[in-house]
C-alpha cells in the first residue's frame, strides 16, 4: 500500500503495515506557482520549510514521477495497464479500476486511511510544539468517510450541485460525466456531511464568490484564535 503527502515521502507498507520503502522527493517549481497559494498554506510552508526546499529542488514533476513509479512497481503489482507510454502512473486508467471495486477499494482504505489519520496528527502537534498558534487548515476530501473528525475543532464542507460538479471535472480533469459519477457514488452525499459540517461554503458561483466566502469565514476564525 502507498501513502504520499506534500510534506511526507512516499511510503509503501506491507500487510503487517511495517514500512517496506520510502522516498521523499521536493519537487521545483516555479515562484509564481508558489505565490499563488492560499496566503495561510504559504505560511504553514514556508514555517515548516517545505517551501525552502522546493524552491532550492533540481527535481522536475516528470522527474519524480519516474522514480516513484519505479519505486512502486518494485513492490507492488499494479499491472502494466496503468502505465502511461513513459511508464509514469496514468491517473485517468487507474481510476477506474479503483472505482469499480468497491472491495479493493475498503481494504486500501482500511489500511492508508489510519496511517494518515496519524501522520496529520503528528504534523499538527509538531505545529504546535513549534509555537504555532493560528488556526491550523488541512484539506480533505474524504475526511468524514475516513473517521478523521477527531483531528479537527471545526469542519468546513464546501458542495455543488451534483451537474456542477461534473461540468468542472470534465473541464479541468478531463474524466467522462461516467467516470465522475464513480467517484460521487463511492463518498457521501453531501446530505451526509452536513451532519458533520460546522460551516456550508456553496460553490456554484464563480472561483472570485468562492474567495470571498472562504475569506469570510477565515478571518471569522483568525479573530476566535485571537
Amino acid at each position: 500500500d502507498v501513502l504520499m503527502t506534500a510534506t511526507r515521502p512516499e511510503l509503501i507498507t506491507g500487510p503487517d503495515l511495517k514500512p517496506i520503502a520510502e522516498m521523499e522527493r521536493a519537487v521545483w517549481q516555479p515562484e509564481d506557482v508558489l505565490q499563488r497559494m492560499e496566503p495561510f498554506v504559504h505560511a504553514m510552508h514556508t514555517k515548516n520549510g517545505l517551501l525552502e526546499r522546493v524552491r532550492k529542488s533540481d527535481i522536475s514533476l516528470r522527474t519524480a514521477e519516474k522514480d516513484a513509479t519505479q519505486l512502486v512497481s518494485q513492490h507492488v503489482d499494479f499491472g502494466e495497464g496503468i502505465l502511461a507510454t513513459d511508464r509514469t502512473i496514468d491517473r485517468r486508467k487507474l481510476g477506474p479500476i479503483v472505482f469499480a471495486d468497491p472491495a479493493a477499494l475498503k481494504r486500501l482504505n482500511s489500511i492508508v486511511h489510519p496511517k494518515m489519520f496519524t501522520r496529520m496528527g503528528e504534523m499538527v502537534a509538531a505545529m504546535r510544539r513549534g509555537g504555532e498558534r493560528g488556526p491550523i487548515v488541512i484539506e480533505a476530501a474524504i475526511l468524514i468517510e475516513a473517521n478523521w473528525q477527531p483531528l479537527f475543532d471545526e469542519i468546513w464542507l464546501v458542495t455543488a450541485s451534483r451537474e456542477r460538479v461534473i461540468e468542472r471535472v470534465e473541464r479541468d480533469r478531463g474524466l467522462k460525466p461516467e467516470q465522475t459519477e464513480a467517484r460521487i457514488r463511492a463518498q457521501l452525499s453531501d446530505e451526509e456531511r452536513r451532519k458533520y459540517a460546522t460551516a456550508v461554503i456553496r460553490n456554484d458561483g464563480t472561483l472570485d464568490e468562492l474567495r470571498a466566502a472562504v475569506t469570510r469565514l477565515w478571518q471569522d476564525a483568525l479573530a476566535r484564535a485571537a
